[in-house]
């Protein structure tokens, strides 16, 4: 049993990945002046890009603010997963992702605390 566990263990440590993923991301996206004051940020927008800030570009991502530095960012939802998407996102279920964690859903947790 430990020798196959080992040899599991093994293959998985080193076989050859089948996609190249960033493990993290030490870009800054904000560039220094943008974050430094929240409200003075908050004063050079307008209306609509307070409320595109609120409701997105997509299913996944952030409008980009570009006159005031403020990128375009990524978001996912965390409690069943995060996502990865590997292509151009389509309007179907079947979508070419690939999971990068589960947690257990609040419901999951909650049912195994006494």
């Amino acid at each position: 049993l430990f020798s196959f566990f080992f040899l599991e263990l093994f293959y998985f440590c080193f076989r050859k990945a089948k996609y190249q993923i960033p493990i993290f991301c030490t870009t800054n996206f904000f560039t220094p002046n943008t974050m430094e004051d929240p409200a003075t940020l908050l004063s050079k927008l307008t209306v609509q890009e307070k409320a595109d800030l609120c409701s997105g570009a997509d299913g996944w991502h952030t409008h980009a603010v570009n006159r005031l530095g403020v990128p375009q960012l990524y978001l996912t939802d965390g409690p069943n997963g995060l996502r990865l998407f590997l292509g151009e996102e389509k309007d179907t279920v079947d979508i070419a992702s690939l999971s990068t964690t589960c947690f257990p859903t609040a419901v999951c947790m909650a049912s195994t605390w006494n």
